[in-house]
């Protein structure tokens, strides 16, 4: 007697079955139909398609399992259960290497982490609206006067991509007849979508941590532009099926054969395969069989399968390519940073270590590392955390503050919920009033940085600041912090920022400006990190140079945290290279060494009493740092970025101006913006004609 297994994904705007033979360990039939508001008929038409495709009768199925946005409505169903597991079950019965799946349905998105065997280590879900949907992006397509796969097209044909700020449909749809009126043109609005879902779906991916292998699932992922834009944004190459729509159904019916003691796997040739031919065009459902199933590799694989280079994102390698292609591999570890960091703070954490947050390189790292805890750095560079923070804070704030609450206040942030202190460094008085509401979330260490950076007597009250965080840090991990204790977390500080510095120097010589910014983690002093940066100093020295023509840039002024590095794109976009960054999340941090003589408490309060920052008055050392960095890299001009409202930053920007043209007579761009994409065409408009009148 035949024993079949039947799961049903009853999405919002298609709905699918796949039939499963556990005897044969193979998919018997497969459906995928046009969804309709009423989901129960959908329910019925499905199982008489299914039943009419495999020659069965419903008899012959022992166990049927519902899934998707209508799954309560199938009747008949033994069983119902969610996407997340649903999804998970189908990626690890055709792709058992993903560790990560991205599916993007009609009203939702889902980030999924996969523990080994294909069970659910993690998840995280955007459904409070459309935003980052299929939905989405057939509103966007009518709008445009084309379908969804018109969309891709029009994306793929692009000059550029211009920027679209709203997620919200209702607000985008307002905007994107806005910018029609105002002579866009169709194809570069189409790109700026399908980047602006990709980059909201990644960030969805990053705070659950993103583990590669990474496939990508949903009818969405039929969208050749969306593949290569989430690609770019997760920089992993992404593993689709060849029919992805069919995944949470093949797992659902899977799930009811486990459910029942069943074979619940695919035999070894049809983990290769796809468990439906490419989709059929023209209305009505698509029913393919197993047995006519293409490899996803073959020559009938859907083009959504390829990646951007032709070769099929499903074929198996010992280590994804990531989609940015770097010149030196070893980058590659960096561009899985959060989800590195994030599986390193898990393990220690569960090993009875504490997590210190800061939010400043005035924080030493060293401390916190003689304690036995990990230093994460919590600063947001997201605009969607920037947006939810004006809840409680004012909308002029500087985004880096905003941002950084926002984390909190969402719950976006894993770090931030792993932490057991948070160290408030009170550089500006934004960062000091916002401490006191993000001190409702965490127990906080105020930091009090003195303001007079060659006063002795304000170096003494640091160092008795200092001392105070070190005593808060033996309370908080009940280890003493001993000066041998710190001088070995002193030696391995010095080794990070020695090969961060050298990696700094890279930059037009095998990396770009972008690559040298995110050649570093969240947290510090990680192993891997520093074989990583070795290993990219070792081939970065055979990478060819880039071309003399290449203008060269030095920014200056604020630090680019993960997630807010839109200027830096734009200018290394317009074919300049940033060679030096004196930022916070540049080498400002890097050009000074703790001392490994004398008293260890000591030395480290004098290497970061020095630190240049704004907030310090006069800040010359922040000048001398820049006249030695332009005779290093000999840049042809400077670009100066400032954070809307970082009030100490925008004022030293007319002193930094002054100084370059009364010492060095380069020409230099002060850009005012925030993490908003919106300012993007204005911005890149800006920054190329700034480049067209450097002399080369």
């Amino acid at each position: 007697m035949t024993e079949l297994t039947l799961g049903l994904d009853l999405g919002s705007r298609a709905v699918k079955a796949a039939l499963f033979d556990p005897g044969r360990r193979r998919v018997a039939a497969a459906v995928v139909r046009d969804g309709t508001p009423d989901k129960a008929a959908d329910a019925d038409a499905l199982l008489r398609d299914i039943l009419a495709t495999a020659e069965c009768a419903q008899s012959d199925i022992r166990r049927i399992v519902a899934t998707g946005y209508g799954r309560g409505q199938a009747a008949f169903a033994d069983e119902v259960t969610t996407e997340i597991s649903c999804h998970a079950a189908g990626i690890a019965a055709l792709h058992p290497e993903v560790r990560t799946v991205i599916d993007i349905g009609g009203q939702d998105s889902k980030a999924i982490v996969l523990a080994d065997g294909g069970r659910v280590r993690d998840f995280a879900m955007n459904d409070r609206c459309a935003a980052g949907s299929g939905r989405f992006l057939e509103v966007a397509a009518r709008i445009l006067g084309t379908d969804v796969e018109g969309l891709s097209g029009l994306a793929e044909g692009a000059a550029a991509e211009s920027e679209v700020s709203s997620m919200c449909v209702v607000f985008a749809e307002s905007e994107v007849i806005g910018m029609l009126a105002r002579g866009f043109r169709r194809g570069d609005i189409a790109a700026g979508i399908i980047r602006s879902i990709a980059r909201r779906v990644a960030g969805l991916a990053e705070r659950i941590g993103v583990r590669p292998p990474v496939a990508f699932t949903g009818g969405v992922a039929l969208n050749r532009a969306m593949v290569a834009a989430l690609g770019r944004e997760l920089r992993e190459r992404l593993v689709i099926p060849a029919d992805p729509r069919l995944t949470g159904a093949l797992g659902a019916a899977l799930l009811a054969a486990r459910k029942i003691g069943l074979p619940a796997g695919l035999s070894d040739p049809e983990i290769a395969a796809v468990i439906g031919a490419p989709p059929c065009s023209g209305a009505g459902p698509t029913a393919v069989s197993q047995d006519a199933a293409s490899s996803c590799c073959g020559e009938s694989a859907p083009a959504a399968c390829r990646t951007e280079d032709g070769s099929c994102g499903g074929e198996s390698e010992s280590e994804p390519r990531s989609a940015y292609l770097h010149r030196v591999r070893a980058l590659d570890r960096f561009d899985r940073m959060f989800g590195n960091a994030l599986e390193y703070a898990r393990a220690a954490k569960a090993a009875g270590r504490k997590i210190v947050s800061m939010f400043c390189e005035f924080t030493p790292r060293e401390l916190v590392l003689a304690a036995g805890a990990v230093p994460v750095s919590a600063c947001g560079g997201s605009y969607e955390t920037a947006l939810a923070a004006e809840r409680d804070l004012p909308a002029g704030l500087c985004p880096l503050i905003k941002s950084s609450y926002g984390f909190a206040l969402e719950k976006a942030s894993p770090f931030f919920e792993l932490s057991d202190l948070v160290v408030a460094e009170t550089t500006c008085d934004g960062k000091k009033k916002m401490f006191e509401l993000l001190g409702g979330f965490k127990p906080m260490a105020v930091l009090e940085l003195p303001q007079k950076p060659d006063d002795e007597s304000g170096f003494r009250h640091w160092l008795s600041e200092l001392a105070g965080l070190r005593r808060r840090l033996e309370d908080l991990t009940g280890a003493e912090i001993t000066d041998e204790r710190l001088r070995e977390a002193i030696r391995l500080m010095n080794r990070e920022r020695a090969l961060r510095r050298k990696i700094a120097r890279l930059a037009g010589r095998g990396l770009t400006g972008r690559e040298v910014l995110a050649a570093k983690n969240v947290i510090s002093g990680i192993p891997e990190d520093l074989k990583a940066y070795e290993d990219i100093l070792a081939e970065a020295a055979a990478a060819e140079p880039d071309l003399p023509t290449r203008p060269r840039i030095l920014m200056t002024g604020v630090p680019m945290p993960y997630g807010a590095e839109k200027v830096i794109d734009i200018i290394e976009e317009a074919g300049a290279t940033v060679v030096a960054q004196e930022n916070c999340t540049g080498l400002k941090p890097l050009t000074e060494d703790v001392s490994e003589e004398g008293d260890p408490l000591e030395a480290i309060a004098r290497k970061y009493f020095h630190l240049p920052c704004s907030c310090m008055t006069p800040n010359t050392g922040r000048l001398n740092l820049v006249d030695d960095l332009i005779r290093e890299f000999k840049p042809d001009g400077i670009v100066d970025l400032v954070w809307q409202s970082c009030l100490t930053y925008d004022v030293e920007s007319e002193v930094l101006k002054r100084h370059l043209e009364r010492r060095h007579g380069l020409p230099a761009l002060k850009i005012v913006t925030d993490y908003s994409p919106s300012d993007v065409p204005q911005l890149r408009l800006r920054v190329e004609a700034f480049l067209s009148m450097l002399d080369r």
